[in-house]
């Protein structure tokens, strides 16, 4: 069972926040020097419902945030991955409950295959999974501070909106609109991101269509 299922369940009977790490068979935290690593965040946002959603959009701007300055060429792919100079690094998936209140587990997996210098920076302690975690929490807490004071009344990015977006990969670019199956829709520009973290995606005429992540995915055009 992965670590993100493991703190499902343990957010189910009424975990409180925390940062949980990959484990050993003998019980260790695992992370600092492993090339993939795995952890899951429990968060408990005192926020509407309705703006549960832009919490994924929200740690992975933590996690962006984060790492520019240790790591160079960071950006965010939409929705809500890690990108190294456009190659994926890391992925975020959330699932969102009630037990003992609201919850939403954020599990985050790294890839740094591709990045020896990243996974050096691990082993050295000059990077640490758990500060990262840590980070990303922080983040949310902050955002979850801006949504009681009202500053997301117009949708749940509203108060990180321009802070993401100017971290987003894509931006402006040709990119082929991919269904869930794998085949292509169409090939249009990536717009922009609206504050409930939809794509704006606009055709040779103009036309803007809004799509969102349960829809569709977006990459450079090929």
């Amino acid at each position: 069972m992965s670590v993100f299922d493991t703190v499902v369940k343990l957010a189910q009977t009424g975990e409180q926040a925390g940062v949980f790490l990959a484990e050993d068979g003998n019980g260790k935290s695992i992370g600092q020097g492993e090339k993939h690593v795995e952890c899951a965040l429990i968060l408990r946002p005192d926020v509407p419902m309705q703006q549960v959603m832009g919490i994924p959009y929200v740690v992975a701007y933590g996690l962006a945030e984060a790492l520019e300055n240790t790591v160079p060429n960071i950006g965010i792919a939409w929705p809500y991955g890690i990108v190294i100079g456009g190659t994926p690094v890391a992925s975020i998936r959330a699932h969102a409950g009630y037990a003992d209140g609201m919850f939403v587990v954020c599990g985050l997996t790294f890839d740094f295959e591709e990045f020896p210098e990243v996974g050096e920076l691990l082993a050295t302690g000059a990077l640490s999974l758990t500060n990262l975690a840590q980070k990303a929490m922080a983040t949310v807490g902050s955002w979850a501070e801006n949504v009681k004071a009202g500053r997301a009344a117009a949708g749940p990015l509203a108060p990180i909106l321009n802070e993401y977006f100017e971290r987003v990969t894509l931006l402006g670019q040709t990119v082929d609109v991919v269904y869930p199956n794998g085949n292509v829709a169409y090939t249009a520009h990536f717009g922009g991101v609206d504050v409930w973290g939809r794509a704006i995606i606009v055709d040779d005429e103009g036309k803007e269509t809004a799509i969102t992540p349960e829809q569709a995915s977006i990459r450079a055009s090929r």
